[in-house]
């Protein structure tokens, strides 16, 4: 295996130097591992498409390429096959879509990408449908921000694990690592990593272990915490992959629900009872009439500070409030914000991280 079957290649030359040294040390031919460009143009894992086993891949976050690049270019198949309104494409999924090509039938990838990836709207979204078709995804792992610090970025990011199949009946295994066992501090301008906490990782890839062909169920709660979850496909909601969005406390939440003798009242979706308005309101600047209110005006018993509204200045735009709209803040689930608007003559604007909505008649 070290000598034939462990092949890598990478843009920049000192990762490749660092590379080969690795394989030095265990005995590795070092002429399997190249300097190229992964994502466009010719390079030696060209020749391997439909070939490979398993992949591991790193991929750059947040470049932009042309999308010329990829159309009516067989090694990006997906994308080849959604609609695209965009001119570029970011780098995560040019890559994501092109390991998919090289490995072989039932081959298995183990990817590092951008939360944005599972959770995001447009082409992301578009992406994820496509790939639920062709892929059995085992696996999402949520990491959090201080994963990659050392190495300059506290990009949200998750680890998919996949095989090049298409099956019924598929569940996704969903885990969320709140503590790597490890925090990132500056010293004297440079990145230092402290060992500190527990790293969470052992736990979910047990938990993984030892659920896999589980019952079929919608869901599965496996642990509270770290959270580990397994979600039947038919339960995944607007193709978003998000390992958060199933925790097992919501989905402890939707237990208790269900459970409750609901002969008193009636439980509902809450589409059934409001209306979302947030899509339809302008945007606005804040001006000598216009007053913007945000996340940090909500106090703690659900009412708002317009005196601290008032004097707050932003550069971004508002969507417009009209009294009695409740506003529910979207960010940070874990510090509920909720309020209602006051009867009042002068005019607000309120984040784009509120959702405006308004009890149906």
């Amino acid at each position: 295996i070290k000598q034939n079957c462990l092949i890598g290649q990478d843009k920049v030359d000192r990762m490749v130097r660092l590379s080969k040294i690795n394989m030095m040390l265990i005995g590795g031919n070092i002429s399997n591992i190249s300097t190229g460009n992964s994502i466009i143009g010719n390079s030696n894992i060209n020749r391997l498409m439909n070939k490979v086993d398993l992949i591991f891949n790193n991929p750059p976050f947040g470049a932009e390429y042309n999308i010329n690049n990829f159309i009516g270019n067989d090694s990006f198949h997906i994308l080849n096959n959604i609609n695209i309104n965009s001119g570029s494409i970011n780098s995560e999924l040019a890559v994501l879509d092109k390991s998919i090509s090289l490995l072989k039938p039932n081959g298995r990838l183990v990817i590092v990408v951008p939360d944005s990836v599972v959770s995001a709207k447009g082409i992301y979204e578009e992406f994820r449908k496509e790939l639920m078709k062709i892929c059995d995804i085992k696996a999402i792992l949520e990491l959090p921000a201080v994963t990659f610090a050392q190495a300059g970025t506290r990009t949200k990011t998750v680890i998919i694990y996949l095989q090049k199949k298409a099956s019924k009946n598929k569940e996704i295994f969903m885990g969320v690592c709140n503590d790597v066992g490890y925090v990132v501090k500056e010293r004297a301008g440079v990145p230092v990593k402290i060992q500190e906490g527990i790293n969470e990782m052992y736990n979910i890839s047990k938990s993984y272990l030892q659920n896999k062909g589980l019952e079929n169920k919608k869901f599965n709660v496996i642990a509270n915490s770290p959270s580990s979850t397994i979600i039947s496909y038919s339960y995944i909601i607007d193709s978003v992959l998000n390992p958060s969005f199933y925790s097992a406390d919501r989905l402890n939440s939707v237990i208790k629900l269900k459970s409750i003798n609901n002969k008193e009242f009636d439980v509902k979706k809450l589409g059934e009872i409001v209306d979302f308005k947030s899509k339809s309101r302008k945007n606005l600047n804040v001006n000598d009439e216009i007053k913007h209110i945000s996340v940090l005006h909500i106090n703690s018993d659900s009412t708002i500070d317009l005196e601290q509204a008032r004097q707050f200045k932003p550069i971004s735009k508002g969507r417009l409030c009209e009294s009695g709209d409740i506003l529910f803040s979207k960010i940070n689930p874990r510090i509920p914000r909720l309020a209602v608007v006051p009867e009042t003559n002068e005019a607000f604007v309120c984040s784009n991280e509120f959702e405006i909505i308004n009890v149906k008649d």
